[in-house]
Order: C-alpha cells, then sequence, then structure tokens
C-alpha cells in the first residue's frame, strides 16, 4: 500500500501524503501537435492577403473576423483530410492481460475453485478493515463500534476526530482497523470452529478478493507460485511429482488454485472462474489497497 512519503509510480503519477494520485507537472508545457496549414493560417501573407496552392491571391481585408473562420472552417469541411490529424493517430490501448488467454477445458478460465479449506484464514499476515466494513461486521454481529474493537480489534487508525479529544470521540467513529490473531494458532479471529467465517457476508475486500491481488496476478509464474497441493501432513514441503508445495501458516498459498502451462492451458478439471469475473476482483483490491491507512495505527487498550 502506499507510504506517507511522496513517490511516483510506473505510469507517471505523483503519490502525495494524502495518497491522491495526480499527474507529474512538466517544467516546460510539451509543445502542441501542429495543425493543417488551412487550420493554423500558415498560407497567410503580408498585409491581408491569402495565397492559395495554385497561387491565387484572394484580399480579406474588409472580412470580419467571423467571416474568416466560417471560410476556414467549410473548406475543412470540405477536405478528405481531418482537421486534426494527429487525433487518428492516438489510440488507448491497455496492455493485454495474460490470464485472458489462459484456459480450463477450452474455455477461458482460470483453474481457481474455492475448497472451503480455510487455510487462507490461518495464513500469517494482518487483515485490514475499512471504516465501512468495520461498522458493517459490527452491525452484523450486533455490536457497537467499541464492542466491536474492544473483542476483535489489534490496531485502529487515530482519524481527526478521534485525535482532537480523546476523551471525547463521537459515538460510531473509526478509522481502518487491524483483526486480531487467535492466540493457539495465529488465524483469524473469526474463523469458527467449522473452519468457516463468522462474518462471511461482511468479510473485507482484502478477503473476498483473494486470491485476485496483483502479486499473484502479475503474470503466469506468479499464479503457479501461489499453487499448493491439497493435503495436511506435509506442510511446507515439496510434492517430487509437480514441484508444488504443501500449504504453510508462513508460506501460505492456495489449494485452489491450478498451475498454468506455458501455452495457457491447465490439467484442472474445475469450472473455473471467467477472466473478465478475475480482472473484476483484480480492479477491486487495487482500488481497495489505494486507500489503505498512511496515519498511526495505535493497540486498541
Amino acid at each position: 500500500f502506499y507510504l506517507a512519503s511522496r513517490s511516483s509510480d510506473s505510469n507517471g503519477f505523483v503519490v502525495s501524503d494524502l495518497t491522491t494520485p495526480r499527474r507529474r507537472r512538466h517544467r516546460h508545457a510539451p509543445p502542441s501537435p501542429p495543425l493543417p496549414a488551412d487550420a493554423r493560417g500558415d498560407n497567410i501573407g503580408h498585409a491581408g492577403t491569402s495565397t492559395s496552392k495554385r497561387g491565387q491571391a484572394s484580399t480579406s481585408t474588409n472580412k470580419s473576423d467571423e467571416e474568416r473562420l466560417s471560410e476556414r472552417l467549410a473548406s475543412l469541411s470540405n477536405s478528405n483530410q481531418p482537421p486534426m490529424p494527429w487525433l487518428s493517430q492516438v489510440k488507448e490501448e491497455s496492455p493485454p492481460q495474460w490470464f485472458a488467454e489462459s484456459g480450463t477445458n477450452g474455455n477461458n478460465n482460470l483453474p481457481f475453485e474455492c475448497t472451503g479449506c480455510g487455510k487462507c484464514c490461518k495464513t500469517r499476515g494482518d487483515v485490514y478493515m475499512s471504516p465501512t466494513e468495520t461498522k458493517n461486521a459490527a452491525a452484523s454481529l450486533g455490536l457497537s463500534i467499541v464492542e466491536f474493537k474492544e473483542q476483535y480489534v489489534e490496531e485502529e487508525e487515530v482519524t481527526v476526530a478521534m485525535s482532537l479529544d480523546p476523551e471525547k470521540i463521537p459515538e460510531g467513529e473509526t478509522g481502518w482497523t487491524v483483526l486480531r490473531h487467535k492466540q493457539e494458532d495465529g488465524s483469524c479471529i473469526f474463523l469458527n470452529d467449522e473452519g468457516l467465517c463468522n462474518i462471511y457476508e461482511a468479510r473485507p475486500v482484502q478477503c473476498s478478493t483473494y486470491p485476485f491481488w496483483p502479486r499473484i496476478m502479475a503474470n503466469r509464474n506468479a499464479w503457479n507460485s501461489e499453487v499448493r497441493l491439497a493435503g495436511d501432513t506435509q506442510e511446507g514441503t515439496i510434492a517430487d511429482t509437480d514441484e508444488a508445495l504443501y500449504w504453510s501458516t508462513e508460506e501460505g498459498g492456495c489449494e485452489g488454485m491450478h498451475k498454468i502451462a506455458a501455452d495457457g492451458t491447465s490439467k484442472s478439471d474445475t469450472v473455473g472462474i471467467s477472466s473478465a469475473d478475475a480482472a473484476g476482483r483484480l480492479a477491486e483490491y487495487e482500488r481497495y489497497k489505494r486507500r489503505f491507512p498512511t496515519s498511526e495505527m495505535r493497540p486498541i487498550a
């Protein structure tokens, strides 16, 4: 996520202290693209005399600006050349996404299907919740914001309203929060004994978009690196047949994902998820990540 210091990304954006992306300003404005001669008036001679391409001269000293403009527009409309031909050469095309050409069983679906193992909820790492997600989770459990934080939150963002007068925090005020882990195994505080999420309908975007995170969707190798074999007895070891790891609490990974070959195919027989749906979840997480907190986080007392 964005840090508070200023930096630049690959698209030429400057990330400010308020994490608001904006275009980098040029020291000198870039030169404007050239217009056709008729449009920019290159054939205007001295003393108001205009010379055409055939060498014919016409007097324009008695014409108003409106009349001269009308004549130019009329000449452009009768010409096959566009008024600004450089516009037709500018095409805004996003680079193709590698996973759009990957397929499972002859379709364009990515080989992923959640197995419900709950191991992604046991992997070491922090789970962030936005202010809205925090409020929704508290409401789903029938708790106030204060009660929710006391029971389930490890750290919270200090908002402006909270920092003005700590003794008079507005009711329902909250910033971003970081969930607690279970002390016995480090798993998510909301993972129950059946391996299910107690706030599934109100779970944060960080959870609902996995495994379609930027680092995993960067390329085929990154996707394959997140693939894990099913099984609990060989945690973290490598399977000789597939060179794939088993899941571990430190390294994580997903048993519902399957490897994609260099030709874009997969041996998986799962239905998979469409590339369009995958792209949508990736975009959702990227928007979410841009709002991550940059201000002080403090432990819940």
